[in-house]
Parts: C-alpha cells; structure tokens; sequence
C-alpha cells in the first residue's frame, strides 16, 4: 500500500494555463508560513422526528464543494500582485509605474478569472516545470475576494518579511481559458495533474522569482 505524505513548502502561479510553455501562468513568488487548503465538502443531510437526530441514509447529497487555498505570500512586485488583485489597474509612464486596486463597480471578464496551481516544491521535476505533480492542487477557476494586509514595522526578531495573505476560493466554470470542456469530476478543484483529463493540454513555466 502507497504512503503518499504532503510536505514541504509549495510553489503558486496564476493566470491561463493553456498558452504553450506555460507563458500565461504568473508565477506568485516566494511564501512565508503555511499555504493552506480546504476543499470544503458540503454535506446536506435530512432528519424524521420518528427516527431522531440522526439523518436518515436515503437523504445524504452533495450540495456542492466550495475550496479555499489561502497562501501567505511575501513578494509585493506589482507585475505579480496586479495577476491577483481583481478589478485592479496599472499605470506606467516614462518607467514610473503605480497600482490602482480598483477603479469602481465593474463585471471581472470570465477569461480573467483564472486558473490557480500549486505545485510541491520537490514535484516541480515531474513533468514539465511541475506538471504533472501528483500532489499539485489545481482550482481551474477563482476568485480573490481578500488579499491581506500591507505592513510597514520595526521587526524585533530576525524574520524581516511581512506576509499579506491571500484567499483563492474555487469558481464553477466548464471549460478551460481555450473554451475546451474540463471533466464535470475536476471543474470545481483537484488534486493531481490536467494530464489525468485528455481534453487538457495546460502547461507550466519554469519557477522565476
């Protein structure tokens, strides 16, 4: 029988993974402390009076998994954290660049909400820069709704990093960013490689910090 633990800290990029050689996926830089991920099973269940507080078998159903990866990420370079910030807008001039987070109410385009990996660090050789780690977590669509907090502080240890943490929560869409259908099993959040799904031809790009 296979023993299969997760450890180890983990790589996280953003964006359309369908573009050759990975070319749309963001890299999201360095993380410090724990990247966290809830897959967030939703059970209903329904009771009888006759038959106590315990459900009854026959009523057991999955309303839907709603998944939550929340990495505490410490690299603020503005080409990195515009992938994420939803809604957000760059503006740059004569080398000067400066980040809005919003410019008011607006529909985000579905081709920008993307898709988010998370690939162990000592998986990053399987595949192609990663891909076909077996312990990756995929989420095909999502949403940021909270990015954390920016610090400015006088650290008194010899941990000088400020991590602003940012929550990916899992979108339902059925196809991938090249319109081509992703397997009704996988849409909602996986564990394991797209190669497992021939409809999908994702790609990674090589780690670059």
């Amino acid at each position: 029988m296979a023993f299969e633990p997760r450890r180890g800290p983990c790589h996280i990029f953003l964006g359309d993974p369908t573009t050759a050689l990975g070319a749309d996926m963001k890299y999201l830089g360095y993380t410090r402390g724990d990247v966290s991920f809830a897959p967030n099973i939703n059970i209903s269940r329904g009771f009888a009076d006759q038959t106590g507080l315990t459900p009854l078998a026959s009523s057991i159903r999955d309303v839907g998994a709603t998944p939550v990866l929340t990495a505490p990420l410490i690299d603020e370079d503005l080409a990195k954290m515009i992938q994420y910030i939803m809604g957000g807008t760059t503006v740059s001039d004569a080398g000067n660049s400066a980040m809005g987070f919003s410019s008011g109410p607006a529909t985000i385009p579905t081709a920008n909400v993307y898709t988010l990996a998370c690939i162990p660090l000592d998986e990053i050789a399987e595949g192609t820069n990663g891909i076909d780690a077996p312990n990756a977590i995929w989420l095909p669509r999502v949403f940021i709704p909270s990015i954390g907090e920016f610090m400015h502080d006088n650290k008194q240890s010899d941990d000088d990093f400020n991590p602003h943490t940012v929550e990916f929560h899992s979108a339902y869409n059925e196809t991938d960013h090249d319109g081509q259908t992703v397997n009704a099993a996988l849409r909602i959040g996986f564990i394991g490689t797209p190669n497992a799904d021939t409809g999908l031809t994702w790609s990674l790009p090589e780690v670059s910090v």
